[in-house]
C-alpha cells in the first residue's frame, strides 16, 4: 500500500485531523498525483480548507501549477493573518522571485535572516537572490557559510560552482562542479557549468546530455536553453538554435548574454533586421556593455553605413578594450576596402579567443558575414 493509500485510510476514519489532511496533501504533492491533490482540496469543507496549514499546501498546489499570483495572495494573507512561519516566508519569497521581483521577495525574507537558527534552504534562497541582482560577491559569502555549517550540502556546492563560473574563475568552478556531480549527480548548477565547460572544450555531445538535462527543470531551463542555443550555433544548426535561444530569452529576458547570441545566429542567417532587435534589446538592459555598441557597429558595417560603423567601434572599443563585436566590425569594414588579408587576421584572433569557436575557419567566417553585407538586407 502507497503512502497516500495509507493516509487516505486514516482520513477516512478521521476527517477532521487537520494534521492528517495536511499529511496526505503533502504526499500527493511528493509522488505528483497533482489533479487528486486538486480534487481533494476541492471537496474538503470551507472550515477545514481555510485552516492555515492546508491553505500553506493550496499555494503549493498553485505554485506546482504555476499559478503564481494565487500562490502570492494565499502566502501573504497567511503573513496578514498573523500565520507566520519560516517556511510561508520562504515559498513567498520563492514565488516573487519567479515574478521577477527579488527586492520584494529579500524583503519577505529579512526577519529571518539575522535568525542564526534559520534553514539553510531560506539562505539559499538569499544567494540566488542576491545573484540575481548582480551581487556575485554577497551571494558567494552567504553560499559559503551555508557550506561551513552543512559541508554535504548539494545545492549550496552547485550554486558555489556556478557563483565561481560567472565571476570568471573558470578552473576552481570546474573543480567544484566535478566535485559536486561527484556525490550528487544531477545537481542542475553544478551541471550547468559542467556543461558550458564541455561546450568550451568542444567536447559538444557531453555538453548536450549535460544541458538538456538541466533544461528538464523549469527553475533552471532559461541558462540551459542559452547554452543549448549556443550550441547548435557552433554545430552549424542555425535555425534550430535561433528556436532554442528564442525560448531561452522568453524565459531570462533580462540575460544580456543571451541576446548577444541569439542576434549573432540571426547575423549568421541573414537576417540582419533580426539581429539589430535582438541587439537593441540588449541596449535596453545596459547601455554602456560594450559588446552592444559592438554589434550596433556590425549592423552598421552590414549596411553600408561606415560613418556610424566607425563611430560605435570607437564606443564599444572604449567600453570593453578587449570586446569582440567590434574587432568583427572593424574587419569587415576592411573587407569592404578590399584589405581582406588583413581583415581574415582579425577574425582569425577572435576566434582562437573563444574556446567554443575554435577550428573554424576565419576566412569562411568572414564570407558569411560579408554576404549579408554585399545583399544589404
Amino acid at each position: 500500500m502507497s503512502r497516500v493509500e495509507r493516509l487516505k485510510s486514516f482520513y477516512e476514519h478521521d476527517p477532521q485531523n487537520s494534521a492528517l489532511i495536511c499529511d496526505l496533501l503533502d504526499a500527493y504533492m511528493q509522488d505528483g498525483v497533482l489533479q487528486e491533490c486538486i480534487r481533494f482540496l476541492a471537496d474538503l469543507p470551507d472550515h477545514v480548507r481555510s485552516q492555515p496549514g492546508v491553505r500553506f499546501r493550496e499555494a503549493r498546489v498553485a505554485m506546482l501549477r504555476g499559478e503564481l499570483e494565487d500562490a502570492a495572495s494565499l502566502l501573504q494573507s497567511l503573513l496578514d493573518s498573523g500565520t507566520d512561519a519560516w517556511a510561508i516566508r520562504h515559498d513567498l519569497a520563492l514565488v516573487q522571485s519567479h515574478m521577477g521581483d527579488p527586492e520584494a521577495a529579500l524583503q519577505t525574507l529579512s526577519p529571518l535572516l539575522s535568525d542564526s537558527r534559520t534553514d539553510s534552504s531560506v539562505r539559499l534562497l538569499e544567494a540566488r537572490l542576491r545573484y540575481s541582482k548582480g551581487e556575485l560577491d554577497t551571494a558567494l559569502e552567504v553560499t559559503e557559510n551555508v557550506l561551513r555549517a552543512s559541508p554535504d550540502e548539494a545545492d549550496a556546492q552547485g550554486l558555489r560552482a556556478l557563483l565561481l563560473f560567472d565571476m570568471g574563475e573558470i578552473s576552481t568552478a570546474r573543480e567544484a562542479a566535478e566535485r559536486c556531480l561527484s556525490t550528487h549527480p544531477g545537481q542542475s548548477d553544478a551541471m550547468l557549468v559542467a556543461g558550458t565547460v564541455a561546450l568550451w572544450d568542444q567536447r559538444l555531445d557531453v555538453a548536450e546530455t549535460a544541458l538538456s538535462e538541466v533544461a528538464r527543470n523549469p527553475a533552471f531551463a532559461g541558462r540551459a536553453l542559452s547554452g543549448l542555443g549556443q550550441l547548435h550555433m557552433v554545430q552549424g544548426e542555425l535555425p534550430r538554435a535561433i528556436e532554442t535561444l528564442e525560448l531561452a530569452v522568453q524565459r531570462m529576458p533580462g540575460h544580456i548574454g543571451t541576446w548577444h547570441a541569439l542576434a549573432w545566429c540571426q547575423l549568421l542567417s541573414g537576417d540582419v533586421g533580426g539581429a539589430q532587435r535582438s541587439i537593441e534589446k540588449a541596449f535596453e538592459l545596459d547601455r554602456s556593455f560594450g559588446e552592444t555598441h559592438g554589434g550596433f557597429a556590425i549592423v552598421h558595417a552590414l549596411h553600408g553605413r561606415t560613418e556610424e560603423a566607425e563611430a560605435a567601434i570607437r564606443r564599444a572599443q572604449r567600453l570593453d578594450p578587449n570586446g569582440r563585436n567590434f574587432l568583427y566590425a572593424k574587419a569587415l569594414l576592411l573587407r569592404a576596402e578590399g584589405r581582406n588579408q588583413e581583415a581574415v587576421l582579425i577574425v582569425a584572433g577572435v576566434l582562437e579567443s573563444v574556446p567554443s569557436m575554435q577550428g573554424q575557419d576565419p576566412a569562411a567566417v568572414l564570407d558569411r558575414l560579408a554576404a549579408r553585407m554585399e545583399r544589404r538586407d
